[in-house]
């Protein structure tokens, strides 16, 4: 049986991988940030052959833009230099809030990441139009859990929730 270890490139956690079936390549997960790895076997040295993040958090499209979204609180809104939003969409609909919804991003227990909408507009402002999930509009007080291909629909813009 061979073994190869190198630390991380990312976070420089050391990782070992082991060739049970004399595989030429055996792709492993950093066990802390989840960089995927892998490891040519038919050489003498380590090679890193595949070097991409786990995406399992989830992302929203807007268009053909993907904006990545985080564990914790992350607020969506318009592009501005006034913007506060952590995920500033690109548009020139102006009845889209510089911070129109959140989506509070949690991993459960089981691994299995759960994301729930939230309407997080300024009600004060006239020009400012509702969040729907599809036909219903949403309050302020609602709590959506979204599930994966869901829309939701911010002024004028449709966001597509993907995992």
């Amino acid at each position: 049986m061979q073994k190869r270890r190198l630390n991380c490139p990312k976070c420089g956690t050391p990782v070992e991988a082991t060739n049970p079936e004399s595989k030429d390549v055996v792709t492993v997960s950093c066990p802390k940030c989840g960089l995927r790895i892998g490891f040519k076997f038919n050489r003498s040295e380590t090679v890193i052959v595949e070097s991409k993040p786990k995406k399992d958090i989830g992302y929203l499209m807007y268009g053909k833009e993907r904006y990545e979204l985080k564990l914790g609180i992350n607020t969506i809104g318009r592009k501005s230099a006034k913007s506060t939003a952590t995920i500033q969409i690109a548009t020139e609909d102006m009845s889209v809030s510089r911070v129109h919804a959140e989506i509070e991003v949690v991993k459960l227990d089981s691994g299995h990441i759960k994301a729930i909408l939230r309407d997080a507009r300024d009600v004060e402002k006239t020009n400012i139009k509702p969040m729907y999930f599809g036909d219903d509009r949403m309050y302020l007080e609602n709590r959506l859990n979204l599930e994966n291909g869901d829309t939701f629909k911010m002024g004028e813009i449709i966001v597509k929730y993907l995992q």
